[in-house]
């Protein structure tokens, strides 16, 4: 019907300094991201409705966009990062998330392009009894929206065993890390549909 749906996200960026006694200074950046606002407008640019959701996140760096949104039928389906319970009614420690719960569950919103109403729930990533070694991790802003459908990647290197052994020579050690043998990694790629 040629209306349009944007979805925005109050984003604030800052940083903190802090120094040693010898004056030695380091700064840190950090992006704080809160609220999910859709706002739908017709053709003629007239608001037919608008609907936000809640939510709160800090991030290491700045400028981070994890807002992510796909659509199917009449449906709207939004990703976005949350450091505080599904359900927490305040935003305080208590109901925050655990450090696994964040790299474990991906928040999600579904918006009804009609009406704006959404309903939030969380998909767990990771069955209950996953070895440590196959975890895998997902983050909103490292999913990547193409053609209305969402993929997410995650990789890992790590130096061979056999190149620790080297450390009882240290320039064997050094010259084995430098080579491209030295190295093993594994990785995913995983495509994020909606569930029926």
């Amino acid at each position: 019907d040629n209306s349009v749906v944007l979805f925005t996200s109050i984003m604030y960026n800052y940083s903190t300094t802090t120094c040693d006694s010898k004056g030695n200074c380091v700064t840190n950046y950090y992006c704080r991201k809160s609220n999910v606002t859709a706002f739908k407008v017709d053709n003629t640019g007239a608001l037919v409705w608008a609907s936000n959701l809640d939510r709160q996140i800090t991030y290491n760096g700045t400028n981070i966009y994890d807002l992510k949104v796909m659509n199917k039928d009449d449906k709207m389906y939004v990703v976005y990062g949350s450091a505080f319970q599904l359900d927490a009614q305040k935003k305080n420690g208590r109901n925050s998330k655990s450090r696994s719960q964040r790299t474990d569950r991906l928040e999600y919103a579904v918006f009804d392009f009609k009406t704006g109403a959404y309903k939030k729930d969380e998909y767990k990533v990771n069955a209950e009894n996953c070895k440590k070694k196959d975890r895998k991790t997902i983050s909103p802003f490292s999913i990547t929206v193409i053609d209305n459908k969402m993929y997410t990647e995650y990789s890992r290197i790590t130096l061979k065993p056999i190149i620790y052994l080297g450390c009882l020579c240290p320039p064997i050690y050094y010259f084995g890390i430098l080579s491209g043998n030295a190295r093993k990694g594994y990785g995913y790629i995983g495509n994020i549909t909606p569930l029926r």
